[in-house]
C-alpha cells in the first residue's frame, strides 16, 4: 500500500504541476514525464523508509545502524538524479518532502491498525 500510494501521489503532482525537466547538458538517461516533483527521491522515500522502519521494529538493538543506512540510500538516490541532470534540486527536496509526510501517514496506520488489532483480541478474551 506504500509504494502504491507513493506511485500514485507522484503520478498526481507531477500532473498537477507539468514543470519541464532541466536541459542543463545531453542527459544521459532519456525521461519521458514531468519532473516536479522526483518520483525516485520521493518514491525511494517511502520504500526504503518503511522497509527500515519494518526492519528496526523487529530489531530495535540495530535501529541505529538500520537508519542511518537507510538514509544515506535515500539521498544517494537523490543525488543520482540530480547528477543525471534530469531533475531541480528542488524536484529531490519537493519529492523528499512529499515521500515524508505519505511514509509518516503509513507508518501512522500501521501503528494504528496494530493497536485496534491488538485491543481486538483483548476485549474478545474478557
Amino acid at each position: 500500500m506504500a509504494a502504491v500510494g507513493a506511485i500514485s501521489l507522484n503520478y498526481l503532482i507531477k500532473v498537477l504541476f507539468g514543470r519541464a525537466r532541466p536541459q542543463l547538458w545531453n542527459g544521459i538517461v532519456d525521461v519521458g514525464q514531468y519532473s516536479f516533483p522526483s518520483g525516485h527521491a520521493m518514491i525511494s522515500l517511502v520504500i526504503y523508509g518503511f522497509i527500515g522502519y519494518l526492519i528496526a521494529k523487529r530489531y530495535p538493538r540495530w535501529r541505529a545502524w538500520i537508519f542511518t543506512l537507510t538514509i544515506i540510500l535515500i539521498i544517494a538516490i537523490g543525488f543520482s538524479r540530480l547528477y543525471l541532470g534530469v531533475h531541480w534540486p528542488t524536484d529531490v527536496v519537493a519529492g523528499y518532502a512529499a515521500g515524508v509526510v505519505w511514509l509518516m501517514t503509513c507508518i501512522l496506520s500501521l501503528e494504528m491498525w496494530r493497536i485496534y488489532r491488538s485491543s481486538g483480541r483483548n476485549s474478545q478474551s474478557d
